[in-house]
């Protein structure tokens, strides 16, 4: 019996054959439309050249969709401590962004 194909996924181009290399490998079969043109020359497709969707049959959509679900939280781990937190490490890359534009200033007025 034939099934349809459901959109499951869109994404970049990179992370759609990721996701259809993870798909495949749980054993679900995929299929991405336009694939070899969009190879060839992506900008005949459409609007979005760098875009591709993901389609599965109906049947494993479900479980395709628990293999792509996002993590239940993005969020950074309590220990984690962002290094520009720290005042002393703000001040430095401050200084070299600063040392840089005044060298750029300098050699455009100089020359």
């Amino acid at each position: 019996m034939n099934q349809a194909w459901i959109h499951v996924y869109s994404g970049s181009y990179s992370s759609v054959l990721a996701n259809q290399a993870t798909l495949e490998a749980c054993g679900i079969q995929t299929f991405v439309p336009d694939e070899t043109t969009k190879v060839v020359d992506p900008c005949i497709t459409g609007s979005n050249p760098v875009g591709a969707e993901i389609h599965v049959q109906e049947a494993d959509f479900e479980a395709a969709r628990q293999l792509l679900r996002p993590p239940i939280s993005s969020d950074p781990p309590e220990d984690h401590k962002n290094i520009l937190d720290d005042p002393s490490v703000l001040r430095v890359v401050l200084g070299i962004f600063l040392m840089i534009v005044v060298i750029a200033l300098l050699v455009y007025f100089l020359t």
